[in-house]
């Protein structure tokens, strides 16, 4: 563990049956993705300009707790986080706005990126498979942030 929370396994995340379960019902449902919401207490971004080449660049940075929505066929919205607290999801109806809520400390995370990306359950169950092997923790190659970045990338 760190001084800054604890590790998380991905097998652990792999292995939540209530999620699992979900992923299950919604692929035998025919239920697909249609977008994603990248959530983070903030977002630094640095441009520079190489002469060169003539041409810019643009590295975003995101800090903080972070996670990450996707939005449901028909069936609401799933937040996904991994933080100093350990992993956690939540599914939902209505609006993603809820998930947004400030946390315990004040802290309100900000949509930092979205996207429109289309992917299916079995990408995401996939996705999950890969990430067994992963162990998260802050000051680590695996930040708790690079869970909810590797997910909306999906």
């Amino acid at each position: 563990a760190t001084a800054s929370g604890r590790t998380v396994r991905g097998k652990d995340i792999c292995n939540d049956y209530d999620l699992k379960q979900l992923l299950k019902d919604w692929a035998r449902m025919g239920v697909s993705f249609v977008g994603a919401i990248l959530l983070a207490e903030g977002k630094d971004t640095a441009t520079d300009y190489c002469i060169e080449q003539n041409k810019w660049t643009c590295s975003d940075t995101i800090f903080g707790d972070t996670g990450v929505i996707l939005k449901t066929t028909g069936d609401g919205w799933l937040y996904l986080t991994v933080t100093g607290k350990g992993f956690h999801w939540e599914h939902a109806s209505g609006s993603y706005r809820r998930l947004t809520q400030a946390a315990a400390d004040g802290v309100r995370p900000k949509v930092v990126d979205s996207s429109t990306q289309r992917f299916s359950v079995q990408d995401l169950q996939d996705l999950l498979q890969q990430q067994k092997v992963i162990e998260y923790a802050d000051g680590t190659p695996h930040e708790y942030a690079a869970f909810a970045k590797r997910t909306f990338d999906v």
